[in-house]
């Protein structure tokens, strides 16, 4: 367990957050990782569910005292307020778990409806946890 940060445009949407992040090994060398009820509070817009998010497959390469990975998942028909259905991805950019100490940069890409048009909302969330 830990905190979730996550910012839209370089503004704060959700500060220290207690979110609990489940890591669980895939092969020798990947992970999966889950995020149960992820959702996002985009303020004068409302709130965004991404639901339970699972990226699989994520490959751990040795980093320093512990490893790194990163991953993406296509989460799609998601009830984007303000804008109708759409899609997004959500990126994970070169975690690392050192010890105990999981620190986990997210980039979330909305698209525009039916496209794959990119909405300028820059969203980046940082889970800092351990175990």
């Amino acid at each position: 367990s830990g905190t979730l940060d996550v910012t839209m445009l370089g503004n704060p949407l959700i500060e220290d957050e207690q979110k609990t992040i489940v890591l669980a090994k895939n092969t020798e060398n990947s992970i999966n990782l889950s995020i149960a009820n992820f959702s996002l509070d985009i303020t004068g817009l409302g709130t965004v569910n991404l639901g339970d998010v699972t990226i699989s497959n994520c490959t751990l390469t040795p980093s320093g005292e512990g490893h790194a990975f990163s991953g993406t998942v296509h989460l799609t028909n998601l009830t984007l307020p303000g804008v109708g259905q759409g899609d997004c991805d959500v990126n994970i950019e070169n975690a690392t778990v050192i010890g105990n100490t999981l620190t986990l940069p997210l980039g979330i890409d909305v698209f525009m409806p039916g496209t794959t048009t990119e909405l300028p909302l820059d969203i980046k969330a940082n889970f800092t946890g351990t175990k």
